[in-house]
């Protein structure tokens, strides 16, 4: 049986209809307003009166003709309509410092920066204010903020870092800071890596690092030194590479001689070089008193790079180069050889040693080396073809390496 309706159900269906119009012409208002955003926030309010958005953009209209009071007014209403808008307190705290009122515009400033890490201009400005009061633990942790929120970092907040790193109170923090691994870290040393004037900066932050017992990562300390050879700034390179947390007191002069790892601490380590025709691995020896071995595997053809090389850092004065090798129907015209060469400032051949090919056994061979006193602060030991034409590079077989070693002998 179906109940009459009665005056409660009628007024409750008046009230639910009503709701849902208003409702309905809340959302077709809203809607209308943001439609005439930004072009003509004046249409927005006659859409939607009070609308935050609309009336910070009239604020700025009146600041354009001078009005400040009646900016204030507007920017005022646009907080009070929205009071998490991080717009409308920077609005405010600018008009107040163009009020005259310093101490008001830095506590909305303040309040504006809070609100927001993406605002760039907006930290920035509060970054400024945070210098100019002293406050280098707040600017350390706005520049950290921001730099984690805002992806790619702006350049500017890495300047500023650097030049704010010069102070020994703000770089103490920094070593600390850097010591957590913030994700901006890297980029940070790549920047200052890019700066010829900031490569002192760097290291020092390094050094700080390790004194601090939070040193920086060996990728970073390897990417800078191979930015370092790459312009040729070898003595730079050797400095901070033997400088390294990790480097042994006693580094051997040339690295990984015996094939026991994989290279991995370039430049100064192994530079191996596969090509079509030449296949380079770190094998089980087949000597029993040897653990690991360096194979070459030869498939015919013209060899046209050098496969194997190493960075050195002699310093001047004599050496012995000590090695064992094995070959396996190694056929080439001129056969293979060790060659030492400064690398900077003149390609300069030192020594070589005599051509292998054919087969034997494992043998033991070794060369003297002599840098001179100037002109050769590093060196490249390389392997290559003795070949005075390329028809000549043409070979195939296997050889195996073992057991590089360099040793002083005194000095020139």
């Amino acid at each position: 049986m179906i109940r009459p309706l009665g005056r409660r159900d009628v007024l409750l269906g008046g009230v639910l209809a009503c709701a849902g119009a208003w409702a309905g012409w809340t959302a077709l208002s809203i809607d209308r307003a943001r439609q005439a955003l930004p072009e003509d926030p004046a249409r927005a309010l006659s859409w939607r009166a009070g609308d935050p958005e609309a009336l910070r953009l009239l604020a700025d209209d009146r600041i354009e003709t001078g009005d400040l009071d009646g900016a204030t007014a507007l920017a005022t209403r646009a907080f009070i309509g929205d009071p998490l808008s991080y717009r409308a307190l920077a609005l405010l705290a600018r008009l107040a410092e163009w009020s005259g009122d310093p101490a008001r515009a830095d506590a909305l400033l303040r309040l504006a920066a809070a609100r927001t890490r993406q605002d760039v201009a907006l930290q920035a400005g509060f970054i400024q204010l945070q210098l100019r009061t002293g406050d280098l633990a707040g600017a350390l942790d706005s520049l950290d903020g921001v730099m984690r929120s805002n992806r790619p970092i702006q350049p500017a907040f890495l300047t500023t870092l650097a030049e704010l790193a010069a102070d020994p109170g703000f770089r103490a923090r920094l070593v600390a800071r850097l010591g957590t691994e913030p994700p901006w870290r890297t980029e940070f040393f790549r920047f200052l890596m890019a700066q010829p004037e900031s490569r002192v900066l760097l290291e020092r932050l390094f050094q700080e690092m390790s004194a601090a017992g939070t040193p920086p990562a060996k990728r970073d300390i390897q990417f800078y030194v191979q930015q370092l050879v790459a312009k040729q700034d070898y003595a730079r390179a050797i400095k901070v590479w033997r400088s390294r947390p990790d480097a042994a007191a006693e580094a051997p002069l040339l690295v990984n001689g015996d094939f026991e790892h994989e290279p991995v601490d370039k430049p100064f380590d192994w530079q191996l070089q596969s090509s079509s025709n030449a296949e380079i691995r770190i094998v089980p020896s087949s000597d029993p008193v040897s653990g690991q071995a360096l194979r070459i595997s030869f498939a015919g053809g013209r060899l046209r790079v050098q496969p194997v090389s190493q960075l050195l850092a002699l310093a001047p004065g004599s050496y012995e180069l000590s090695w064992r090798a094995r070959a396996q129907d190694l056929e080439t015209m001129f056969g293979l050889l060790w060659e030492v060469r400064c690398v900077w400032p003149k390609d300069t051949r030192l020594a070589r040693s005599p051509p292998l090919k054919g087969t034997r056994p494992w043998s033991e061979f070794s060369l003297s080396v002599t840098v001179p006193q100037t002109d050769c602060p590093a060196q490249t030991l390389q392997l290559r073809i003795e070949a005075p034409a390329s028809l000549d590079q043409e070979i195939q077989g296997q050889i195996w390496f073992d057991d590089l070693s360099i040793r002083s002998t005194g000095t020139p």
